[in-house]
């Protein structure tokens, strides 16, 4: 897919149609979840904290963590686990 300008919706490569943003979003996990989500630099808000979309189909914070949406993730680190406990503890 591309888009040209940046800002303009997206055009699938192949049919060289228009891709509809229901199309991209239901691509995204948790993007209901996130607020301020910029579809074309894959940057959102989640908690009032900066996320953004990764290469890897993963959200993470700035500071390269995972984002846990609200629910138990179902792969952790032992960092990643620490790091959910002090956000809730700070809730």
């Amino acid at each position: 897919m591309w888009s040209i300008p940046p800002s303009k919706s997206w055009t699938n490569y192949q049919t060289n149609k228009d891709v509809p943003l229901e199309t991209l979003t239901d691509l995204v996990p948790y993007f209901h979840q996130v607020t301020d989500f910029n579809l074309y630099i894959g940057q959102a808000k989640f908690n009032n904290k900066d996320i953004i979309w990764t290469p890897i189909h993963q959200w993470k914070y700035h500071n390269h963590r995972t984002v846990h949406f609200n629910e138990t993730p179902t792969k952790e680190t032992n960092s990643d686990k620490d790091t959910a406990q002090v956000e809730d503890l700070l809730r």
